[in-house]
């Protein structure tokens, strides 16, 4: 024998598995993997989404509070002169401009790059597809305008 090898073949050449033959060609059987199964994965409790979810409104808390101090010198504004101040639309506009940045950057821009939202790293919670990858900024838009579409149907009515 040549090099410890059977029948003068190199040690690599050995089949893997049981092979049968068939009209003088050799074949593997078929591989019968099983099914990828996504509601066998375990899921975050909704106490878990809900403590998330209220730490991702903290975290757009810096243009509430603007947005909310506008709203309510407008009120004041209104009962008094009738006219709304400068300084409430200012305040108004800011804060809405500072609350949505914050919101697009935590819930869209960092949970479709890593699949978590400020909330969720600290809830140690993981969006990710159904192959377990993070779900990606376009996915996440997806996401979020399903659930404005779910929502304003509830708000709206349905049709």
């Amino acid at each position: 024998m040549h090099g410890g090898a059977l029948n003068g073949g190199s040690s690599n050449s050995r089949p893997m598995g049981p092979v049968y033959s068939e009209g003088g060609h050799q074949h593997k059987p078929p591989v019968h993997e099983e099914p990828y199964r996504p509601h066998e994965r375990d899921h975050a409790p909704w106490t878990t989404r809900v403590a998330a979810f209220g730490i991702d409104l903290v975290v757009t808390l810096p243009g509430l509070i603007p947005l909310i101090i506008g709203y309510v010198i407008a009120f004041g504004d209104v009962a008094e002169t009738g006219v709304i101040s400068g300084k409430a639309l200012f305040l108004f506009w800011f804060g809405a401009f500072v609350n949505l940045a914050l919101w697009v950057y935590n819930n869209v821009i960092l949970q479709g790059r890593t699949g978590q939202s400020l909330g969720k790293q600290d809830m140690r919670l993981l969006l990710v597809t159904v192959d377990g990858r993070p779900v990606g900024l376009g996915h996440t838009i997806a996401r979020g305008a399903a659930g404005a579409a779910y929502v304003a149907r509830d708000v709206i009515g349905e049709s």
